[in-house]
């Protein structure tokens, strides 16, 4: 199926003139809703899509579309909003002209012709066709290949630059293009991630402005956006979602895990900066990250295969991967996706105590089935099931202590080591009546997380070579090992209604559920530091945990012009968490188990958003936004309750204030992103200490002091060159304590101190180039220099030494050739081999001598074939 232009004649043209005079209301199918992918391009171009994809004919005078350029139009939605839509800003405007078909014509001709006059007729009246006549795009059957005189003529010679590629994201939970979304969001090619073997958070954070990972021992990770975090193992500030669903847990136990989705079968990534409180919930109080998979197709037929290897410096063994795909369509209506995906992650780190080299290698393998039924234009379902497991044998840390070499630590034998398994289900129904939208979002995904960990350092480092002598005299040996386990269950449900009411309005109510249960084992024993053998019990635990989330939110954008519009949202969330009673055992607690008391709290927080907007045009945007983001309330460990801490502590909200630019400039060449924000968060929840005269220091949680986050953002893209993309973006962040904490605090900050992890400098530049080599085949080559600015490390207790974290800067290498349906790909990763520094313990009771820096220098080679039919 395709569209085609004819030319009309001019007693067409006269009838036209005369059907125009006779439109009225609007026609049924002006009101039925299509699904449209129509990117910004020439008007020939798009409207032989339009005619396509909305099932109409289109009369267009050749005159009145020649050298326009038509809007983007995405989204499910009616004939009659997509043409709104398509026209905006191009001077056109449309007429239907019967039992489908459209009249395209000059906004100046509309009036006269709506009151008889035939000026549309008169470019060609009494004479043959010519070259200012009609254009019919009228849908017809069948698969010719024919290219017409008008595609051609609007096709630019090989030498001119490329406009930049359309984006289109679902950042506010509907289809939009990036450059229209009120909100700075940045989108991370996952294709390119797979190729160049960066298949981890920490391996790509850097290329995205204001985001920053702090990657703790086995596995756990604070992601931060805009400097929004006070430290390591507090409830999340950032969320998580794999498409619309909610990944993971909202509270501290489980929710520092983050999924790490391999990029394998990822359409795209997006982070969405500032808080997002009212459209996604809980923890999004400095951003949120959302995996976004690709959907099966009815179109056809089509596969991808990846294999590569990776060397790494001081790598004991060489990586590989292998990754497939394929899209399978059952009938017209129904289709599925499959794909799968296995990778060694080389490991660079030496332990000096047990002599094993490479001991943080990694294997990871998951599959994913997905599948669409799509039975009418008003209704889809689509299904998937996620299944991923990283396994390694031990922490990616080096330890400072004097006398170790580069890349390598000091820990008891068989410790370190994790197995990370996730799984999440979905079903995802869209259903829509009249000009409605109904979408139902129900979920289920779990986590489940198994670690093994030195403990020794808890009780001091003071015996000759290794180890404690307080767990000598507890258990006969210097070594303390930990076996636990994380495990975590998340539903959710959420049902949405998205309503225009009237030509200015647009409505997005919505209900939201969660119940999430989570457990954590914990058994300590004694352990020799150099057989390995375990000796006695020092500690057990069993702690359970539920949470649930109610919530209705409310989104209303109100059309004030075509280029003006204001959106006002709200959110309301009930949030309640029980801790059931649990008990502390073991040697360290003798005869006398410690038994904690039930926890049940319960709270409420309310979240904002408004966002006004102003189009200067079509391609350019300033749009202010003023939003908020919470973090609930929660219940402190039991054990630092008896060391005198407050048994709870209070939700906590950030207030986001942003004023933003989005513009295509230069035929689309060139795309600037630029926003300059302020945050203001009252009443932090900051990790303090107590003393316990089991355990000794004792971390929980309290609302002290207050914080500010304030900066600029510059993002950059441009195509100054057939085959040369350049991006480049710039980040300052200001994110310091406004209020220090109390005089009697167990912690130190004072007013101005720099919030945890947050640099206030950073950046990142790209380039590639596209060259020809043979027949089909091109070549590429392409870099990327990251820089991130000297930060500092968690608050430290009061008479300590802060330690701060210098910058560093990473280089990155790629180049390759595309041929047919093959493309190889070889790619050098810190090219400079930085040691650049994620995370220090320094000053810190757990782990004083622990960092964690950068993946070393790798090396590797991917090659992937597609297929499609």
């Amino acid at each position: 199926m395709r569209c085609q232009f004819r030319k009309c004649s001019p007693m067409l043209e006269m009838l036209l003139g005369a059907v125009l005079a006779g439109s009225g209301s609007l026609p049924a199918f002006a009101l039925a809703l299509h699904r449209f992918d129509i990117p910004e391009e020439s008007a020939p171009a798009a409207i032989r899509a339009f005619g396509a994809q909305a099932h109409v004919q289109i009369v267009a005078a050749g005159k009145s579309v020649k050298g326009k350029r038509l809007h983007a139009v995405y989204g499910d939605l009616s004939t009659e909003d997509a043409l709104n839509t398509l026209l905006f800003g191009s001077g056109l405007t449309h007429r239907y002209v019967g039992d489908g078909s459209v009249a395209l014509l000059p906004e100046s001709q509309s009036e006269r012709a709506a009151t008889g006059g035939n000026e549309l007729a008169q470019s060609g009246a009494g004479g043959p066709p010519s070259q200012e006549s009609f254009l019919l795009a009228q849908e017809t059957q069948g698969t010719s290949t024919e290219t017409t005189s008008v595609e051609k003529s609007e096709q630019a010679p090989q030498t001119e630059p490329v406009s930049l590629q359309e984006v289109v994201i679902t950042a506010q939970k509907r289809e939009e293009r990036l450059s229209d979304v009120p909100i700075p969001v940045s989108v991370i090619n996952t294709q390119a991630l797979a190729d160049n073997g960066q298949v981890l958070l920490q391996d790509y954070y850097s290329s995205v402005p204001g985001l920053n990972i702090v990657p703790n021992f086995v596995g756990v990770t604070n992601v931060n956006i805009r400097g929004i975090t006070t430290g390591d193992f507090e409830t999340p500030t950032v969320s998580f979602m794999v498409d619309d669903v909610p990944f993971g847990g909202s509270t501290n136990q489980v929710g520092n895990f983050v999924p790490e989705v391999d990029p394998g079968d990822l359409d795209r990534i997006e982070v969405l900066r500032g808080p997002q409180g009212t459209l996604y919930g809980a923890d999004s109080m400095g951003g949120l990250i959302k995996y976004v998979t690709k959907d099966p197709s009815t179109e056809g037929y089509s596969g991808r295969i990846e294999t590569g290897t990776s060397s790494i410096y001081n790598g004991a063994q060489p990586g590989f991967n292998i990754r497939a795909a394929a899209n399978i369509p059952l009938s017209d209506t129904l289709a599925i996706r499959v794909s799968g995906f296995r990778r060694q992650d080389p490991g660079y780190i030496g332990n000096v105590l047990t002599g094993q080299t490479g001991i943080n290698e990694a294997e990871a393998d998951g599959a994913r089935l997905a599948a669409m039924w799509r039975p009418s234009t008003n209704f889809s379902l689509k299904v998937s099931a996620l299944y991923q497991e990283l396994t390694q044998n031990g922490v990616s840390q080096i330890d400072t202590y004097p006398g170790l070499g580069d890349l390598q630590q000091e820990r008891l034998p068989n410790t370190g080591g994790f197995d990370r398994t996730i799984q999440a289900y979905s079903a995802i129904l869209n259903y829509k009546f009249g000009n409605a939208d109904l979408t139902s979002v129900t979920s289920f995904n779990t986590i489940n997380f198994k670690e093994t960990l030195d403990e020794t350092p808890t009780y001091g480092l003071d015996e000759p070579t290794y180890g404690s002598s307080t767990i000598q005299q507890i258990v006969g040996v210097a070594g303390a090992y930990a076996a636990g386990v994380d495990h975590g269950t998340k539903f959710s449900q959420e049902l949405r209604l998205n309503v225009p009411i009237g030509p200015r309005f647009n409505w997005l109510l919505g209900g939201f559920f969660t119940r999430e249960n989570s457990y954590e084992i914990d058994a300590w024993s004694g352990e020799d530091p150099f057989s390995g053998h375990l000796n006695g019990n020092l500690l057990n635990v069993d702690q359970k945990r539920s949470y649930t989330e109610s919530a209705v939110f409310s989104d209303l954008t109100y059309n004030i012009t075509d280029r003006i519009d204001v959106q006002v949202g709200g959110r309301e969330s009930f949030i309640r968490s029980v801790i059931p009673t649990f008990a502390f055992t073991g040697a360290l607690f003798g005869s006398n188990p410690f038994v904690t008391v039930r926890s049940d709290t319960k709270s409420n927080a309310f979240t904002y958003l408004v966002t006004p907007r102003f189009r200067v045009t079509p391609d350019v945007m300033i749009y202010a936004r003023f939003a908020s983001g919470y973090r609930l309330g929660g219940t402190n460990p039991a054990l630092a309750v008896a060391g005198g801490a407050p048994a709870n502590y209070g939700a906590d909200i950030t207030h986001n204030y942003e004023v933003g630019i989005k513009g295509d400039f230069l035929d689309h060449r060139l795309s600037v992103d630029a926003s300059l924000f302020y945050i203001d968060w009252p009443g932090l929840q900051t990790q303090l200490v107590t003393t316990n005269a089991v355990l000794g220091e004792t971390s929980y949680t309290a609302n002290v002091g207050a914080a500010k986050s304030e900066g600029v953002e510059l993002s950059v893209a441009m195509r100054p060159l057939s085959g040369v993309t350049i991006n480049v973006w710039a980040d300052y962040t200001d994110a310091v304590l406004t209020q220090g904490f109390p005089a009697n605090s167990t912690a130190s900050g004072a007013a101005g101190d720099r919030l945890p992890y947050s640099a206030k400098w950073s950046g990142n530049a790209s380039v590639e180039q596209q060259f020809p080599l043979w027949n089909a085949a091109t070549g590429f080559i392409g870099s990327a220099v990251s820089y991130q600015g000297e930060r500092e490390n968690d608050f430290v207790s009061t008479g300590q030494q802060r330690y701060s974290i210098p910058g560093y800067t990473k280089v990155d290498i790629r180049a390759g050739v595309k041929f047919d349906s093959w493309t190889v790909n070889a790619y050098a990763n810190n090219v400079n081999n930085s040691r650049g520094i994620l995370e220090n313990h320094v000053g810190a009771n757990l782990y004083p001598f622990a960092e964690v820096v950068i993946t070393p220098r790798t090396v590797g080679l991917s090659v992937t074939k597609t297929f499609s039919r």
